[in-house]
């Protein structure tokens, strides 16, 4: 994983992408995709259960297609922009754990 990247919560976002096929088909992973479904499933277990519920909305669905944020928006009747900022808010927590568990994992310090 790339955690240096240019994009706000790069690695979130892949991992919280990638949050079904981790669960669905995790037996059949890659190695390296195994890797990454332990930093998600242990980076959201450093969520709150709420923060946990609200990315869960729209990443781990039962139809298992990823909502849009319009579609997540109007589920909960709020604006969009809302939605967005409460998402990139927790998104933003999930990439700080997952950059301290990585420190860990390496040898480091978080």
């Amino acid at each position: 994983m790339i955690f240096g990247h240019k994009q706000k919560n790069h690695v979130a976002r892949y991992l919280c992408n990638h949050w079904m096929q981790y669960e669905r088909d995790f037996d059949t992973l890659h190695p390296a995709e195994v890797l990454n479904a332990k930093y998600l499933f242990m980076g959201l277990q450093k969520l709150d259960p709420e923060e946990r519920l609200y990315l869960a909305a729209q990443y781990r669905t039962a139809r298992g297609k990823k909502y849009t944020d319009g579609e997540i928006a109007t589920i909960k009747g709020i604006p969009v922009e809302d939605h967005r900022t409460t998402r990139n808010d927790i998104q933003e927590k999930l990439q700080a754990a997952l950059v301290a568990l990585h420190e860990v994992l390496e040898g480091g310090e978080p």
